[in-house]
């Protein structure tokens, strides 16, 4: 996995991101871990294409 700048204010592209880059990215947010799997099923099973932070 690339090492991703996580304290940037630039956009990630959650599709770039395996399962530990996602866990990592969400603890960057300051999020738990589970909210990575949340992430995941809304992008692979749901078809998530945007998720927004309103």
């Amino acid at each position: 996995m690339a090492h991703l700048d996580m304290t940037s204010s630039t956009t990630v592209n959650l599709l770039d991101l395996d399962a530990d880059g996602l866990t990592a990215y969400c603890g960057s947010l300051g999020e738990k871990p589970f909210r990575a799997k949340q992430l995941q099923r809304w992008i692979h099973q749901y078809g998530a294409e945007e998720i927004s932070t309103a």
